[in-house]
């Protein structure tokens, strides 16, 4: 069951926007994309934040891009966003798919949208053809060309390797 964000006396909604769509760019071409069924924002007196979840239970959608090609695919049932800062923090059932088939499964991402970079403080599991890892504390370009894995456990399929 997903858990909507209820305002109470120490965090107001201040606006609340349905339906909504966002496009980033960078040096012009297009780096991100959103889609959402409702956005809240919250005010606490110290923070503003931004909650994005759907009363309905459609997954937060976003396309990430590299130049004209797409990247990837990120949904999760809810995501936060501090007002003050460029890094989102999606939560519950986080699936991240690129393009070329390789898929992470984690319960939270944040990512530094800024910085192109990507982390899941708790465990992760990433699967690609050649392999099914398991670990923590990942830490990633947001074009995964690299990353590191902490506590790592799983398997690796070889392709035949001839011996000398």
């Amino acid at each position: 069951p997903q858990t909507q964000p209820q305002p109470t006396d120490e965090a107001l909604v201040r606006e609340e926007i349905l339906g909504l769509h966002l496009r980033w760019f960078d040096d012009g071409l297009p780096s991100a994309e959103l889609q959402a069924d409702r956005m809240q924002r919250l005010e606490d007196g110290t923070s503003v934040r931004q909650h994005f979840d759907s009363p309905a239970g459609n997954p937060i959608e976003i396309v990430l891009f590299a130049g004209e090609d797409t990247l990837g695919r990120l949904v999760a049932n809810r995501m936060i966003r501090q007002e003050s800062t460029e890094i989102y923090q999606f939560e519950d059932d986080v699936q991240l798919t690129f393009a070329d088939r390789r898929h992470l499964e984690a319960d939270t991402l944040i990512w530094f949208r800024d910085l192109r970079r990507i982390e899941v403080p708790g465990r992760v599991r990433l699967t690609t053809d050649q392999e099914v890892l398991t670990g923590s504390g990942l830490r990633a370009d947001q074009d995964f060309t690299t990353y590191t894995l902490a506590d790592v456990s799983g398997s690796i399929t070889l392709d035949d390797v001839e011996e000398p």
